[in-house]
């Protein structure tokens, strides 16, 4: 496993990060990749499924934008480019590398409250930007799937309640003192 996902970073670590433009309703393609690790890339993360079982890797896309272009997209099972697809947990590093960049361009302070850009948190005044960075919310949210799923709020979010950008404002309430706290919070970074 570790081979494969050295691979994943080998390529990852050779792509420039710097985009010097942003598409409109489509990425601009870039230089085809080709060669022995993307033939490796493609080996261990797009294996011939197993469907009954559901066991093994089982990558549905990976897309590879480097200096703003396109350079690799594939797709695997039911999954294409039109596919909404949820992003889960890897949303949060996604989001805190905008946040960074945001911040390096100062649109926002840490002490900024979290009010200022989702008022749907208006019950949490003194929540700041630094709180969420720092998984120190102090909201009570309940993040357990297999061992807790009737105490689950992922799965009241998901399955119940239904998914809206307000259920945030409907969370029970405070835990622990906003900033004291460490919480493992996905709600807001997914």
């Amino acid at each position: 496993m570790f081979k494969g996902l050295s691979l994943v970073f080998m390529l990852l670590l050779s792509l420039s990060a710097h985009a010097e433009y942003w598409p409109a309703e489509q990425w601009p393609t870039g230089p085809t990749v080709t060669g022995p690790a993307l033939q490796a890339l493609e080996t261990y993360a797009f294996p011939p499924r197993d469907e009954a079982t559901r066991k093994g890797i089982r990558t549905d896309a990976l897309l590879v934008i480097r200096d703003g272009q396109l350079i690799y997209e594939h797709y695997a099972g039911p999954t294409t480019a039109d596919t909404p697809h949820l992003t889960w947990s890897i949303s949060k590093s996604l989001m805190a590398t905008v946040l960074g960049v945001a911040y390096g361009e100062g649109l926002f302070k840490l002490t900024d409250p979290v009010l200022k850009f989702y008022p749907p948190l208006e019950k949490h005044p003194t929540m700041t930007m630094a709180d969420l960075l720092h998984w120190a919310s102090g909201l009570d949210w309940q993040e357990d799937y297999e061992y807790a799923p009737l105490k689950s709020s992922v799965v009241a979010m998901l399955y119940t309640h239904g998914f809206s950008l307000g259920f945030g404002s409907r969370i029970k309430g405070i835990n622990a003192l906003v900033g004291n706290f460490l919480l493992f919070l996905d709600f807001f970074f997914s």
